[in-house]
């Protein structure tokens, strides 16, 4: 929520200060010298409107009952812990198990043919029957996106969407619905 600092620079900064607290509790002077910070972002981080922002996002975050990973926190989806620009913090809905022992993502056009559908229809029924404990990821967007979620709850296959926005909000609208139904099967978003 700092502008100028992302995912890269969030996780440098913790690794060199060494907790959270302590970043907004270092003077300007020294978050200064931590390479790539310097005195313009140094006065941004430490500005008090940063924590009444994050303040305001933690009540939001209570009262939808939205479950917040940290990248220190020991169930953080460990997969994506080795990747180098990890996002510092993902929210989810529901109760998938992101570091179940199976994963599959499946994701594509927005306009999805008849054949293509015909496929996806086919993988999912040969993934249910062969792989428990499988867990499938989409982007709940048009076409092949939303097609698999769907798929995924016929076959009862816990799914979850990674959004390209917060959790404020479900787009496309008309995907609601299947959202909805997907934290009723044990999926997230």
């Amino acid at each position: 929520m700092i502008k100028g600092v992302g995912d890269i620079l969030a996780r440098q900064l913790l690794q060199t200060v060494g907790s959270e607290e302590t970043i907004f509790q270092e003077k300007p002077s020294a978050l200064e010298k931590i390479p790539g910070i310097g005195r313009n972002l140094a006065r941004e981080i430490i500005r008090p409107e940063v924590l009444h922002r994050a303040a305001r996002e933690m009540d939001f975050i209570e009262k939808k009952q939205i479950k917040t990973f940290f990248i220190t926190d020991p169930d953080y989806p460990y997969r994506l812990k080795e990747c180098p620009d990890a996002p510092y913090s993902s929210t989810t809905r529901g109760e998938a198990n992101l570091n179940s022992r199976r994963v599959v993502s499946i994701v594509g056009t927005r306009n999805a043919t008849s054949y293509g559908r015909d496929i996806i229809t086919t993988f999912i029924k040969e993934l249910a029957a062969s792989l428990p404990e499988l867990v499938v990821i989409s982007g709940l967007a048009y076409g092949v996106d939303i097609y698999t979620h769907r798929c995924c709850l016929a076959e009862e296959i816990p799914t979850v969407a990674v959004l390209a926005h917060g959790l404020d909000r479900i787009y496309p609208h008309a995907h609601r619905q299947t959202a909805v139904e997907m934290l009723k099967q044990g999926g997230d978003w």
